[in-house]
């Protein structure tokens, strides 16, 4: 269902009447356009283009169903993928939002909720069906065929990242499922794992701290460390750091996985989840939708900053000098925290730069 005229004019003067605070935090000339998912008030689901500098939706696509996650290619390309277990990705163009292709996965598979663009190919993480084996999907660039389906050692692959051309993080959930049912608690063996985008071939591997931590979310530094995001296995609160840092960068085969610090009344205050993590400059800056809250972290010393109480928030973006951070109940803040927006629209999981 697509936001009706009337939702749509409401919901744009709304954003043009109440962003100068945060539209001031930009740097001038710059145009900052974010895409999302929003649930909207008939229970359906849309991908959104919202420009930060002016306050304001710039196109929205209906979706077929929930989805998670999305990436562009400036000029060219973008997408969205449907939240696991789901079978859509919705291909079109980044400055119009008209849509180019709609993929459905192959029988017997499905979509993890993740995708990045490579010269010649879209790559979707995802797992078969019953055994949860990771898989990537390879997609060709303009005739969006299916190209090859790369295994991938671990289960329920969740967010890939690419660094260089020859090297693919991928968040490995560790997690064996029916819908959305975990059925391998006990026995998780949850990863980062560093692949090459075409081949598959595994560059390395490094395992979290304790085997409930299913790896989720990554972001890169400035230096080329992968940060990875995690969320525990269990409705038992506990404190046990829930982002950890490689210990090298990426391309110089890390050892082992370096521990972010906080108290454990902070950690506890996350409730086992990280829902997205970016980088941000010197800092790292994750969101907990089931915490209400975004966490900073410093990078070089993994020490905790601050947190700040934002109701349902999940989506966060970064340009490597200031962050945005969107939340379920409609709301917009930038790092400077007195800048902030109410859009009206109920963010769900991730926002991605378009790059138009």
């Amino acid at each position: 269902m697509a936001i009706n005229r009337r939702d749509f004019i409401k919901v744009t003067a709304l954003a043009g009447m109440s962003w100068h605070t945060l539209a001031t935090s930009m740097p001038s000339g710059q145009q900052k356009k974010v895409l999302g998912v929003i649930k909207t008030g008939g229970g359906q689901w849309s991908a959104i283009c919202f420009d930060l500098t002016a306050g304001r939706v710039t196109y929205q696509i209906p979706l077929p169903g929930r989805a998670h996650g999305s990436a562009s290619v400036v000029h060219q390309v973008a997408a969205v993928v449907a939240r696991r277990p789901g079978t859509f990705v919705i291909v079109f163009e980044p400055d119009t939002g008209k849509v180019i292709r709609r993929i459905t996965a192959p029988q017997g598979y499905v979509f993890n909720g993740h995708v990045v663009f490579t010269d010649n190919a879209m790559h979707v993480s995802g797992e078969k069906l019953g055994s949860s084996d990771g898989v990537l999907f390879h997609y060709e660039r303009e005739s969006w065929s299916l190209r090859d389906m790369v295994p991938l050692d671990g289960l329920g692959p969740h967010e890939i990242l690419l660094h260089r051309p020859d090297y693919l993080l991928v968040g490995i959930g560790g997690l064996r499922t029916a819908g959305r049912e975990i059925l391998n608690q006990d026995i998780m063996q949850p990863s980062l794992l560093c692949v090459h985008p075409g081949t598959g071939e595994e560059h390395w591997r490094l395992a979290p701290a304790d085997h409930l931590l299913s790896t989720r979310h990554l972001t890169l530094t400035d230096s080329g460390h992968a940060v990875i995001a995690m969320q525990y296995q269990s409705d038992i609160p506990q404190t046990l750091p829930l982002l950890a840092i490689t210990d090298r960068p990426v391309d110089q085969q890390p050892q082992q996985l370096l521990p972010f610090e906080a108290s454990d009344l902070d950690w506890m205050n996350f409730k086992n989840y990280i829902g997205s993590v970016v980088s941000c400059g010197h800092q790292i800056v994750a969101s907990s939708p089931r915490g209400h809250r975004v966490g900073v972290w410093d990078v070089a010393s993994r020490a905790f900053l601050y947190s700040d109480y934002i109701p349902d928030v999940c989506s966060l973006v970064s340009d490597g000098q200031h962050w945005w951070a969107g939340s379920g109940i409609g709301m917009i803040k930038a790092d400077d925290q007195s800048a902030s927006l109410q859009t009206g629209l109920r963010w769900d999981n991730h926002w991605s730069f378009i790059q138009s």
